[in-house]
C-alpha cells in the first residue's frame, strides 16, 4: 500500500497517525485553520465519541501536529498554526486515494506485529 502513496505521506502516517479517527480530526483542523475547535465540536462534526476524539487530539498535541490551548473554564481548544507541507500532501492523498490511505493506517499494527514476530523467529544454525 505504501507504494500507492507518496513517500512523504507514508512517512507522515507511519510517524504521526494511528487511526482513521485521528486522521479525520487532523484534516478537519488543517482544512479549517485558523479556527479553534473543542473536542466536543470535533466529535460532533466527525460523528465520533468525544472521549475518543479528545484522546486522538491530545496525542496529536504530544506529537506537535496540533496545538492545544487550555482555558480558564477547564476546556481545551485545538487548532493548527499554519500549513504543513506533509499534512497538505496527506490531505491531497486522502482526497485522491482515500481507500489507500485508510488501508495504510489500519495495516500499521499488522506490520508492527510482523516485525516483532520476525525478531523472535527461531532460526536454524548453519550446522544443524
Amino acid at each position: 500500500m505504501a507504494r500507492e502513496l507518496p513517500d512523504m505521506v507514508a512517512a507522515f502516517l507511519s510517524a504521526h497517525v494511528d487511526s482513521v479517527e485521528q486522521l479525520e480530526a487532523l484534516l478537519l483542523l488543517h482544512r479549517t485553520r485558523p479556527r479553534r475547535w473543542t473536542a466536543l465540536a470535533v466529535s460532533e462534526e466527525l460523528r465520533t465519541n468525544v472521549d475518543s476524539t479528545r484522546e486522538r487530539l491530545d496525542e496529536l498535541v504530544r506529537r506537535r501536529k496540533v496545538i492545544g490551548e487550555e482555558h480558564a473554564e477547564g476546556r481545551t481548544t485545538y487548532h493548527v498554526d499554519g500549513a504543513d507541507p506533509a499534512v497538505e500532501a496527506l490531505s491531497d492523498a486522502y482526497d485522491a486515494r482515500r481507500v489507500s490511505v485508510i488501508t495504510f493506517i489500519v495495516s500499521k499494527p499488522l506490520e508492527r506485529i510482523r516485525s516483532l514476530a520476525d525478531a523472535f523467529r527461531i532460526r536454524r544454525s548453519p550446522d544443524g
